[in-house]
């Protein structure tokens, strides 16, 4: 889903959805049996905050460099078996604290994860990814080329220069694709001439490798994307292993590359 420049992934829809599912639960049944808008707003927090810290310490060598990027939590960084965690000890203790609400949080809670569940039974239920697009591309200099994987692991990140997500995610790719060699980065700008992008990547002093060019956005309607910036993550084989809608921050990017190349 995109609103505007800026991207919301499904997982974070999905997320959103399962707890919006709560709160209209609790307000359904406010009148009878009293308000559990704190108790599920604890929950949430203590499941967020943790998750959050958790992933901060694991790639905590990613974030030294600027420590104040740990609480800009729009890159998504959580580790969701430490929130589950959370969670449920929080969960434990709200529904031990007050017997009026017990049943009302008990009941939105069992709906808010059936909700959640559903839809992620729903989303897995896709149909299956087609390969990598064959589609022609230019390179800054005007050379033609198709996309495809060369043999390696292949990301495609689909951008655009008047994107503020994208502009917020470059560095870190630059960062991540001097660290692994043996991984293939391609970068399809979207809809711009090469002139525009030599430009930004000039003024930004961002030096990437493989910055291709579709003038007519070919590729963002082969894969149907909701919005930039779009990331892709193939094997060597041009199979689709999974996709991100939204921006990376270095931290992110590292998990997106442990989940897919092991």
């Amino acid at each position: 889903m995109s609103i505007g420049s800026f991207a919301l992934p499904i997982p974070a829809l999905i997320f959103m959805f399962g707890v919006a599912v709560v709160f209209t639960m609790g307000w359904l049944m406010e009148k009878r049996h009293g308000s559990i808008e704190a108790d599920v707003l604890m929950i949430v927090a203590a499941g967020l905050i943790a998750a959050r810290i958790a992933f901060a310490i694991r790639f905590l060598p990613q974030y030294r460099h600027d420590m104040i990027a740990v609480l800009d939590i729009r890159d998504l960084g959580f580790d969701p078996l430490t929130g589950v965690v959370a969670g449920a000890l929080m969960t434990g203790w709200r529904l031990l604290r007050s017997r009026k609400t017990r049943v009302p949080l008990a009941l939105a809670l069992t709906t808010g994860l059936f909700a959640y569940g559903s839809a992620q039974v729903l989303r897995n239920d896709a149909p299956a990814p087609s390969p990598i697009p064959a589609v022609e591309l230019q390179s800054l200099d005007g050379t033609s080329h198709f996309l495809n994987t060369e043999g390696l692991p292949t990301i495609v990140n689909l951008w655009a220069t008047w994107c503020p997500p994208c502009q917020a995610e470059l560095p870190a790719f630059e960062r991540v694709q001097a660290e692994n060699p043996h991984v293939r980065f391609v970068f399809v700008n979207q809809g711009e001439q090469a002139e525009t992008v030599r430009r930004y990547l000039a003024g930004r002093s961002l030096h990437l490798s493989n910055v291709w060019l579709d003038p007519t956005s070919s590729l963002a309607a082969r894969i149907h994307t909701a919005g930039f910036p779009t990331t892709l993550f193939y094997d060597a084989n041009g199979r689709l292993l999974g996709t991100h809608l939204g921006p990376f921050s270095t931290a992110t990017l590292h998990d997106a590359l442990e989940r897919f190349y092991p």
